[in-house]
């Protein structure tokens, strides 16, 4: 028996508990699923990355630069590109071919005044009309690899972003770091004007998207 001076405890949950808790359950399981932003997720600066790393692969039998001088570089292009236009388009905007070209013009100049190296920067396969996209592929395999080069290639489609071409084999692109993802697969690439496989995953692939540097 209860007495008199007993505690009475509820025989049912207090119906604004449950809803707390079933709050609280539902809030840890989103932040359980929530990612953090990484760098580049939210600017555009992948180019002027992509234009780095390439031209420490042109040059890696020519130069040998500290990590602090390559971050020297990198802000000598961001003061380059704050002269040529506003910062926030950069930034939010992101670099086209046309003027991740100008960045490779002025980073042309730049190391050939303080290091006397003569860069060349072309687009090899911008003469291509509607190549179907194994046919792009292939090219691409045939300009990448060789000796004082380097291939950048900018990628739409599921993410817009400029990388490095390091290799391609039968199966992936590999890249050459870029933004966490080491290779892509070629059957989920496509040339712009296809229609868009029945692939979870689409990268497309355009002629004038892609940018050579050599030495």
């Amino acid at each position: 028996p209860v007495g008199p001076t007993c505690a009475r405890l509820p025989l049912k949950t207090n119906r604004s508990d449950e809803v707390g808790r079933g709050a609280a359950v539902k809030l840890g399981r989103a932040q359980a699923r929530l990612r953090p932003f990484r760098q580049g997720h939210l600017d555009g600066l992948c180019g002027i990355y992509a234009l780095i790393n390439g031209i420490r692969l042109a040059t890696t039998d020519h130069l040998d630069l500290t990590r602090d001088e390559w971050t020297d570089v990198f802000a000598w292009l961001l003061a380059k590109a704050d002269d040529d236009l506003d910062p926030a388009d950069l930034v939010t905007g992101g670099i086209g071919p046309r003027r991740l070209i100008g960045f490779a013009h002025h980073a042309i100049d730049h190391f050939g005044h303080h290091h006397g190296l003569k860069l060349a920067v072309s687009r090899p396969l911008v003469g291509l009309h509607r190549p179907p996209g194994p046919k792009l592929v292939a090219k691409l395999c045939s300009l990448v690899g060789q000796p004082g080069s380097a291939i950048l290639i900018r990628l739409s489609g599921d993410f817009d972003h400029w990388t490095v071409v390091r290799s391609v084999g039968d199966r992936y692109l590999s890249l050459f770091y870029s933004c966490g993802f080491q290779r892509i697969r070629i059957d989920c690439c496509r040339a712009r004007h296809e229609p868009k496989p029945g692939a979870t995953v689409d990268h497309v692939l355009h002629p004038g998207w892609i940018i050579r540097l050599s030495i």
